[in-house]
């Protein structure tokens, strides 16, 4: 076992989850257990991240790998415009896996922007998601409703 120190300064995450959790109209509230075991079986293709796109009353889960690719959907109460978005699939199962009953999901302005995860009427315990670039897909991690942004 060893530990190092590193230098810097500590993000400032409290003004972080102020503007996660501001009124962008993309919340999201699902039963964990479902959305888990749908994480699982798209993790196992997956070898990067995994692709959420939510619209409507459902989450649709991508991964892939050269191998192939693994689609699920999950039923979800959602009200907002459309929105697609890249995570660590691990990452996202061990956040829910301590949540207990339905969990509510406060999408940014866009797919770039950090997710805020609570479990619904309960605000005890936050989680701050950051999104992660996927690049088999220019719309990975972009709004569908947000025009793409132009290279310089």
């Amino acid at each position: 076992l060893s530990a190092r120190l590193t230098e810097g300064d500590f993000p400032e995450y409290q003004e972080i989850v102020r503007t996660a959790s501001g009124d962008h109209g993309k919340k999201l509230i699902v039963n964990p257990d479902s959305l888990i075991s749908a994480l699982k079986r798209v993790t196992v293709v997956s070898e990067k991240g995994i692709r959420l796109s939510v619209s409507g009353s459902s989450i649709l889960l991508k991964g892939k790998a050269e191998i192939g690719e693994a689609v699920d959907e999950v039923d979800v109460s959602y009200s907002g415009l459309p929105v697609t978005v890249g995570f660590n699939g691990q990452y996202l199962q061990e956040g829910l896996s301590v949540l207990s009953g339905n969990v509510v999901f406060n999408f940014g302005k866009d797919g770039y922007s950090p997710v805020l995860i609570s479990a619904e009427g309960d605000c005890s315990a936050l989680q701050l998601l950051m999104p992660m670039r996927l690049n088999d897909d220019a719309e990975a991690t972009v709004a569908v409703n947000e025009p793409l942004r132009e290279a310089a």
